[in-house]
């Protein structure tokens, strides 16, 4: 497996996660179509096994703290996966 940074040319791979990981759960109908934009900074991955994608890794990053991770007396993030 090989994690690298998320390109534009990947959007569409990544668009049909969602459908292929949640088509046997509760979550079959929460299909986006397009990645998510977060308001702050973030770093955002795809793990690829034999050039093809099998997951999307977003971090959020806070610019102000207790925005995302409210338990934290410092800033953090939030992984999206």
């Amino acid at each position: 497996m090989v994690i690298r940074a998320y390109r534009e040319d990947d959007e569409k791979k990544v668009a049909c996660l969602p459908c292929t990981l949640f088509l046997d759960t509760s979550y079959h109908d929460d299909v986006m179509t397009k990645r998510v934009k977060y308001e702050n900074d973030a770093i955002c991955l795809v793990a690829s096994e034999d050039e093809k994608i099998v997951e999307l890794i977003d971090v959020e990053i806070e610019k102000k703290l207790k925005t995302l991770c409210a338990a934290s007396s410092h800033r953090g993030a939030v992984i999206g996966i």
